[in-house]
């Protein structure tokens, strides 16, 4: 089983979608994106003997596994999505270099202005 999210615009905003990871065939859609919609999923359309076998499940954040799964104590391992462990990564490094830049001072500003690139890939070959 796969979760992700569509994009459907500025009016409907995202739906969540969940899927056969094996065959990729779709296997419901929720209206938003948000814990409470895969928490419906999960109480609507499997059992309980279902859930108790479910071994691993993907999110964002650990508090995002799904209130239902969490409910049954079955273990499962959570899957974090590469995209989303990269962009905190990120995330992370600029909080870092702005507060380097503006400790630096006004002189040494003038050097680091307009490099954010070269710093994050410096030493990279």
């Amino acid at each position: 089983m796969g979760v992700d999210e569509i994009y459907r615009g500025k009016k409907d905003k995202f739906l969540t979608l969940v899927c056969n990871l094996e065959t990729a065939e779709p296997l419901w859609f929720g209206k938003e994106r948000k814990k409470e919609t895969l928490d419906e999923y999960f109480c609507s359309e499997l059992v309980s003997r279902q859930r108790k076998r479910i071994e691993a499940v993907p999110c964002r954040h650990v508090g995002a596994v799904p209130t239902e799964h969490r409910a049954t104590g079955a273990q499962c391992k959570i899957v974090y999505d590469k995209f989303h462990i990269m962009q905190h990564a990120n995330d992370a490094i600029d909080e870092v270099r702005k507060a380097e830049f503006f400790r630096q001072g006004p002189k040494k500003r003038g050097l680091i202005k307009g490099k954010r690139w070269l710093l994050m890939f410096a030493g990279r070959t």
